[in-house]
């Protein structure tokens, strides 16, 4: 499998949106409130106090205050916010709404294998194969470096990480990694790097025990 060219991120990267299991943090601010307390809730200098941390539920839906269930699945932050605000300017006046991801379950590249923290890692910007590797703690002893794999919507491809690592070559494209993404770095076949020192100093004294026993 040959090196992949380096897609291009401005064309088909996906936003960043909401899905179910996420953790969102909301706030609600600078708006005016009328005397007295909204659905029960008392107001303080302005401000409601309103729960800010939701969990997104299976399907795509958070239960927030005043206005009750509000499905988030598909949006932006800023959509979210605006979606938001919508339905509580019914209830207050002036409602500024800033969501945030806190953490995501589907905005994520898995680096497995032999790596120092194989897991899923949020992807942060546009996120690149080496840079991805990085955020893993990059490859450990062990690691068959030639033999990395990129995955990406089912297709596998075949990269040299020694070469990414050394940043020797002009011609090597670090590939954009995607949401979904997998990045298997398999472990060497026997000996490795350590065991084959291990085994040069075994041979070297057999030899010299060898040499003597036929003087």
């Amino acid at each position: 499998m040959a090196e992949s060219p380096k897609r291009d991120k401005t064309a088909d990267y996906p936003p960043l949106v909401i899905g179910p299991g996420d953790q969102l943090t909301i706030t609600v601010v600078g708006y005016h409130h009328s005397a007295g307390s909204v659905a029960g809730l008392a107001f303080s200098n302005n401000s409601a106090d309103l729960p800010t941390d939701y969990m997104v539920d299976s399907n795509g839906s958070i239960l927030f205050p005043f206005i009750g269930s509000v499905k988030l699945m598909g949006t932006s932050q800023d959509q979210a916010g605006t979606l938001l605000m919508k339905k509580l300017s019914r209830y207050l006046k002036y409602p500024q709404v800033t969501v945030l991801i806190k953490s995501t379950n589907s905005y994520n590249v898995s680096v497995l294998g032999q790596v120092a923290h194989p897991g899923k890692f949020l992807i942060r910007g546009q996120a690149t194969f080496l840079s991805s590797v990085s955020e893993a703690g990059g490859p450990v002893e062990n690691a068959d470096l030639g033999g990395t794999i990129l995955i990406h919507k089912g297709k596998k491809t075949k990269l040299d990480l020694g070469k990414y690592l050394q940043g020797g070559s002009t011609n090597l494209d670090d590939p954009y990694v995607y949401p979904g993404d997998i990045i298997m770095v398999p472990k060497s076949g026997w000996p490795s790097t350590a065991e084959w020192a291990i085994i040069a100093s075994i041979l070297t004294s057999g030899a010299i025990v060898f040499s003597v026993l036929h003087k």
